[in-house]
């Protein structure tokens, strides 16, 4: 069986692969040195960056001063705080969604980055940064917040109306049980009034029945029947 024969058109090196690697993948990626000048940069860096590979306005130039001078408010953003820098001096990868990158022409963009010291034969040559422009996953996350903000609002205000409707029932329960209390303790009151005065009329008819009966005298018990016998 003959060997298989790469296409004509295929790269003929290793290099020549990932030249084309870097060049097809959608994230913007470039090296730096350790003056933190551009060694390479892919298109959609550059892209991104508003520029072009071909024009120079990237190789060779400071990474931090061209696209990661500023925070988002403007306020100056040091060079020797600049994480994408201190994976290649300090040794300390990163990665941030928190910031803005900026395009050649002043304007920014929210990004998330990457930055990773390059190692040679143990020691720190440079970095590798690898970025994307998360414009429209900022635009959802902020539209989620909004409406997650309205939800809450919404029940707080729904929360807000069941309580004062649970307020305003018990205080109908408190005026109906006064109610009540007043109808049981105004008909018990009429009730003992009632009871007092029936009690009052069977009083005086006793003493009046029993008034006739105390004067009437059995024969040949009285006292002067005693008095013959004696």
């Amino acid at each position: 069986m003959s060997p298989c024969i790469p296409p004509a058109s295929a790269p003929a090196n290793t290099a020549d692969r990932l030249t084309l690697l870097l060049q097809s993948t959608g994230e913007g990626i470039f090296g730096i040195d350790m003056a933190g000048r551009c060694a390479f940069v892919n298109r959609a860096a550059a892209q991104m960056l508003g520029t072009s590979t071909s024009t120079g306005m990237v190789l060779g130039r400071n990474m931090h001063e061209l696209m990661h001078h500023s925070h988002a408010d403007g306020r100056h953003y040091p060079e020797a705080e600049c994480p994408i820098f201190n994976a290649f001096r300090q040794g300390l990868p990163c990665r941030i969604d928190g910031e803005v990158l900026w395009r050649t022409d002043g304007t920014s963009f929210p990004a998330e980055y990457s930055s990773h010291p390059v190692i040679e034969d143990g020691e720190v040559r440079g970095a590798v940064a690898t970025f994307v422009d998360i414009t429209e996953r900022k635009r959802a996350e902020e539209a989620l917040r909004r409406t997650n903000d309205e939800l809450e609002q919404r029940v707080a205000k729904r929360t807000h109306q069941l309580r004062e409707l649970a307020n305003h029932l018990e205080l109908v329960r408190e005026s109906e049980r006064k109610r009540i209390a007043r109808e049981i303790h105004d008909e018990l009151g009429s009730l003992l009034v009632a009871l007092k005065t029936d009690i009052h009329w069977l009083g005086k008819a006793g003493q009046t029945f029993a008034g006739p009966r105390a004067a009437v005298q059995v024969p040949g018990h009285g006292p002067a029947h005693r008095h013959r016998g004696g």
